[in-house]
């Protein structure tokens, strides 16, 4: 069998309600020259039958499953079996454009860049979609700028980006499936610690359903820990690459501003200051936070309330900022 040209992986659980919008989308396109790949994460409802339904009409369509252990070993799981030059990530609730895998096909081949970084839309079908970028341009930066913006958390997610194949299976890049938050920008920062070229294209080829569900999740103490990893892995990218300290220092304000969020998050789930204070002092984050000069006066501000342990406040900003997506 000829490999394919592209490879979309779908971790599935749970989604018989989005199942249908998320496969229709993509087989709206005509371009064949593709493999879906939907990993089955040991779902409780239809989403298996669903899945090996469209599989059976559909010769391009390899179903696998598992038993339930998360997104990213789905993900994982896809990666070991999928064939294609390229690979792509979709998630169950999201689509694409009927003129994805066609467009793909041209940018990846006519630029050949080992990592090309796409702009989506995102919102639903009822409150409609809207641009997540509407300045992001067509370009192709030095690797050193594009990891300033992605150092910033500006393209977390893996389904916005387009990787090599060939470069995953050489380096052994896989999703930790250690992590509850996080692995997306973890696996895309070791993936890019061993490229040399990168694309951006602004053309808005995928639509991020922004689910309610998922933004009511309980946070969980454990996230202090994956943002450790995190900042370890975007300390690792910085000192391989032999970047100079400019470059740190946008890992240096997300960090502070991610776990800045996350104490605000946990407040806000009940847990309390000395469970969290305990899990921020844990992970090492009150001595890296002290040893942190450089920073803008607004990350200092956040440093010093998480600093001096005044997490009431932080969750009385986080409360105030949630409506924005909890951007503090």
């Amino acid at each position: 069998m000829n490999e394919p040209k592209i490879s979309i992986i779908i971790p599935v659980y749970n989604a018989e309600q989005y199942l249908h919008r998320c496969f229709d989308s993509i087989l709206e396109n005509k371009y064949r020259n593709l493999e879906i790949i939907p990993v089955n994460d040991g779902s409780k409802d239809n989403s298996l039958s669903i899945c090996q339904k469209v599989s059976e009409q559909n010769d391009f369509i390899v179903v696998l499953s598992q038993r339930n252990q998360g997104a990213s070993a789905a993900r994982n799981y896809g990666l070991r079996n999928a064939r294609g030059k390229y690979i792509v990530f979709v998630d169950s609730d999201d689509s694409i454009t009927d003129d994805y895998v066609s467009a793909l096909t041209q940018i990846c081949e006519t630029n050949n860049s080992d990592l090309i970084q796409l702009n989506w839309l995102q919102g639903s079908s009822e409150e409609g979609y809207k641009p997540a970028y509407t300045d992001l341009v067509d370009c192709s930066p030095s690797v050193k700028e594009y990891c300033c913006e992605l150092l910033q958390q500006k393209f977390n997610p893996p389904w916005n980006k387009v990787y090599k194949r060939s470069l995953i299976d050489r380096y052994g890049i896989i999703f930790n499936t250690n992590m509850v938050m996080g692995e997306d920008l973890e696996f895309t920062i070791k993936y890019v610690n061993n490229i040399q070229s990168v694309s951006i294209n602004s053309r808005y080829l995928y639509k991020y359903f922004l689910n309610a569900d998922g933004l009511c999740a309980r946070a969980s103490l454990s996230y202090f820990s994956d943002l450790r990893k995190i900042y370890d892995a975007m300390q690792k990218l910085v000192f391989n690459r032999i970047f100079d300290r400019t470059v740190l220092l946008y890992a240096d304000e997300s960090i502070v501003a991610s776990v800045f969020r996350s104490i605000g998050s946990c407040m806000q789930s009940g847990f309390s200051p000395k469970e969290i204070k305990g899990e921020v002092k844990k992970t090492g984050f009150i001595d890296l936070f002290g040893s942190m000069k450089k920073l803008s006066i607004p990350s200092l501000l956040r440093k010093d309330l998480v600093l001096l342990g005044f997490y009431n406040i932080i969750a009385l900003l986080f409360k105030l900022k949630n409506g924005s997506n909890g951007r503090v």
